[in-house]
Formats: C-alpha cells, structure tokens, sequence
C-alpha cells in the first residue's frame, strides 16, 4: 500500500511533484485548471507560458540535477524572467520551443560544465541567443553565492541545506519576491564563504530554514541575526513560512505541492513554478 502523501501549503498554483518515474508531470491552479507536460521539460515551458507571453531574460537550470537550480528562483524573478530546464548534453526541444516563443535574447545558465555540458551554449548560439552566461563555482555551496552576487542583497539572507531540496522549495517564492538570495550549506560546517559574503553585503538578517536535522544548531552563531524557521518535518516547516510570511499573500491563489520521502520524487516542477509564484504573490 503507498504511503498517504502529506500536502505542502504555499501560494498562487496547485502542484504536484510525483516520482520521477511517472510519465505526466503537472502543475495544477486552485480552480482545477491543470498546467501540464508529457514530461517535467515540457511542464516547465507550460508554467512558462501561463506568466509569460514574452522575455528578455530565461533562466536554464539541470532537470536532473537539485544542487545547483536550487538558487535559481530569486535569481529569475530579479530579472522577471521563467525558468526553463535542460539536460545535461543537449537542450529538450520543449525548452528551445519555448525560448524561441519568447523571444529570449538573454539565457542565464545556472549550473557548471560537470551539470550542463558546453555543447548547450553552441546550441544557444545556433538558435540566435545573443547573449548567455553561465552562473556556476566548484560546488554547490559557491555556485549559490555566485547567484547570490548577483541579486544585490540589502540586509537579508536565507541559508537552507544543500543536501534537501524541499526546504529551499519552500521558501524559495518568498525569497524571489523579496529580492533574498538562498544560500546553501552543509548541516555541520558553514562554507568558508559564506560569512566573509555576509560581512561584505551587510547582512543583518539571516533566515535558517529547516530544523537542527538540517542545519545543526551551532552554525547559527557564525550568522548575523539569525531567525531559524524550522518544524519537526518539511511539511511543518512549509506552514511555518507560509504562516510567519503571510501578511499581504493572496489566499484565493493556493498550490500545494506533494513531496515524497527521498530524493526519488521530482523535484523538477517545484523549481519552475517559483518565478511565476513570486509574480503574483501579493494582492
């Protein structure tokens, strides 16, 4: 017998992250109306198209990989632009459609040659984008300083385990409409960057979200006004944000996202949803 799934709370679409084994893929809107794919590449140009008619700016990240997309949401409604995603040798034809719908002269690539092969930018330049980037470190841990570089932060961050995706799913709509960049760190020991980056931007606020099974305890005191947002599982995390953020959120636009018990279950939908979230997030 499958366990009972237990629903995450968040704003604005009703979506579904199944396994990833499952062939459809889909996201669906409070009224029932679903956003839909034969596959999470073609679920993500569909969320596209539902906030998008046009973009400048598109951000691609691995659909196959968490680690280094996890940063990506905030980093893409900076520039108001959706997240469309990739495998590692060769762009789906449902993301280069998508890229061509929108007229996108500007592609942001998250993610090193290890995660998304170089051939993808001949492929870009191939298809008339004019300009692209790749945002990526060594690791996990700095390629989400590297994005976070560029979201030009005031006073607050938010640091999440780079080894779970779901916390970071989260929080991530909230930290894309406030303009706060995620950073990733391992449970016991913060990446040695990460403070100097938080002297150097004036960070007075940090957000640790997720438990002490996540993020020990300890390394709370290596950050500047720390404010832990963590329950005894992801699910009451997930309505510890959605309550301890909830002034001015839209409650007639609600999705929730199912979220199985390993890193199995797709992740995928959740990273492409969360621009089109933090668009519409407020009344």
């Amino acid at each position: 017998m499958r366990p009972v799934l237990k629903i995450f709370f968040v704003v604005i679409v009703f979506l579904f992250l199944f396994q990833s084994d499952t062939p459809n893929l889909y996201a669906q809107t409070a009224d029932g109306r679903r956003i839909a794919g034969k596959n999470r590449y073609e679920t993500a140009a569909a969320i596209s198209k539902e906030g998008w008619q046009r973009s400048y700016y598109a951000v691609v990240v691995s659909g196959q990989d968490f680690a280094d997309a996890l940063c990506s949401g905030p980093l893409a409604n900076k520039f108001r632009a959706p997240v469309l995603l990739t495998e590692k040798k060769q762009l789906p034809e449902e993301s280069l459609a998508e890229l061509k719908r929108l007229g996108t002269k500007h592609v942001m690539i998250v993610g090193g040659p290890e995660a998304i092969e170089l051939t993808l930018e001949e492929k870009l330049k191939q298809e008339g984008i004019e300009y692209f980037e790749r945002i990526y470190g060594p690791n996990r841990f700095e390629t989400s300083l590297k994005i976070a570089q560029k979201m030009n932060a005031e006073s607050e961050a938010v640091l999440v385990s780079g080894q779970d995706p779901w916390d970071a799913l989260s929080f991530s709509p909230v930290a894309a409409y406030r303009g706060i960049p995620i950073l990733l760190t391992d449970r016991d020991h913060l990446p040695e960057n990460v403070k100097p980056y938080l002297e150097q931007k004036h960070i007075v606020k940090t957000y640790v979200i997720g438990g002490s099974g996540a993020i020990a305890p300890g390394i709370e005191k290596e950050l500047p006004g720390p404010v832990r947002i963590g329950g005894m599982d992801r699910y009451e995390t997930n309505r510890l944000i959605l309550t301890g953020f909830s002034e001015g959120f839209n409650f007639q636009k609600i999705y929730a996202v199912t979220a199985g018990n390993s890193l199995k279950c797709s992740f995928s939908d959740g990273l492409s949803i969360c621009s089109l979230a933090a668009k519409g997030w407020l009344l």
